[in-house]
């Protein structure tokens, strides 16, 4: 901060001027003035510390006039502002290098100053030294400030990481859930399409077993083109069909909705190992920050062992139903080959 300096130039030239400071922990004044046969002429200045935060430097400065006579000493300060004066008026003794003087105050009651004659360079040290301190206190106030912003910056981040952790820990838990029990769902589904194909396997035994029955007993043309028509029709018709048709399409759906949850389960269980991760970490990194994590690592831990164990039941529930599958058509191809073979070996004689 720059220097202030008090510099008179009044009077008379062989008027030498006179300089008096008082000094407070928070300000400094000075009163300057030349004395020409009695009559003062001469300016007054204040700095003072602020108390704000960050403290500044306020100067206030005035000019006087005034008469001395012997040790008395009276000032008159004037201001005009639109139209209007304002008249104050110190008075007070010079006793060697002390200057006393006094005024009433604004609010009532006399306020006393007692100055100390002293030089333009004392002062201007003074005022130096005042200004180095506010520039510490506003040097330590800037620091103080950027420590705050980065402790609210870092309280901030570790809110918004534990907010972040704890709605993705939620939604984690709640997609484990619902895959859980959606893989509980699809494991019933498939078997239940399984047993279906199981009967439609067992109603295609039976018709074929029919058929081999029938045939073996068939005596006539009649008997003949029963068994080569009808039952090796229905047999290879709509036994089959319904067979290779609604209960393998039935089976192919449950395994697909199966192994679309398999397939979500893996990013899932990734999710809830992050969340079980986070309740370690994230938590202690500002001890500040208000937030917390709203689930609990027990609810994690009971979820992964849910939807692993699920897991384990779904894939091993797809394998075997697939492999069942492809072994039901297998069979059925030929059942209904053997029964072909049997009904197109048989023959009658015309009449019969």
């Amino acid at each position: 901060m720059r220097v202030l300096s008090l510099l008179l130039v009044l009077g008379s030239a062989t008027a030498a001027p006179v300089t008096f400071t008082k000094t407070y922990n928070n300000a400094v004044e000075v009163l300057q003035w030349t004395d020409n046969q009695g009559a003062l002429s001469g300016t007054y200045q204040q700095v003072l510390r602020t108390d704000s935060r960050p403290p500044t430097l306020k100067t206030t400065n005035a000019t006087f006039t005034g008469t001395r006579t012997g040790s008395t000493v009276t000032l008159r300060f004037s201001q005009s502002f639109l139209g209007f004066t304002d008249i104050r008026i110190w008075t007070g003794t010079l006793s060697g290098d002390t200057l006393k003087l006094t005024w009433p105050l604004a609010a009532g009651g006399l306020n006393t100053v007692v100055y100390t004659r002293s030089s333009a360079n004392s002062y201007n040290a003074a005022v130096t030294r005042l200004s180095r301190e506010v520039d510490a206190a506003r040097s330590g106030f800037a620091q103080q400030q950027e420590q705050e912003r980065a402790e609210r910056a870092a309280v901030q981040a570790q809110t918004q990481a534990v907010e972040a952790a704890d709605r993705a820990a939620r939604r984690a838990l709640e997609d484990a859930a619902t895959l859980t029990g959606e893989l509980q769902d699809g494991t019933r589904d498939l078997e239940a399409a399984v047993e279906l194909l199981e009967k439609d396997l067992a109603s295609l035994r039976k018709d074929q077993a029919e058929l081999l029955r029938d045939a073996g007993q068939a005596k006539t043309c009649y008997d003949v083109s029963v068994v080569q028509g009808y039952q090796l029709g229905t047999l290879s018709g709509y036994s089959l069909s319904t067979l290779t048709g609604y209960g393998t399409s039935n089976l192919k759906n449950a395994a697909q909705q199966v192994q679309d949850d398999l397939d979500q389960a893996q990013p899932t269980l990734g999710r809830l190992q992050v969340a079980a991760q986070a309740h370690r970490t994230v938590p202690g990194a500002n001890p500040r920050a208000q937030a917390r994590l709203s689930f609990q690592p027990q609810q994690v831990a009971q979820a992964q062992a849910a939807l692993g164990a699920q897991v384990e039941i779904a894939a091993a529930t797809l394998a075997s139903a697939q492999t069942r599958h492809q072994a039901i058509l297998t069979e059925a191809d030929a059942l209904v080959d053997q029964a072909r073979v049997v009904a197109r070996g048989l023959t009658c004689l015309p009449g019969s």
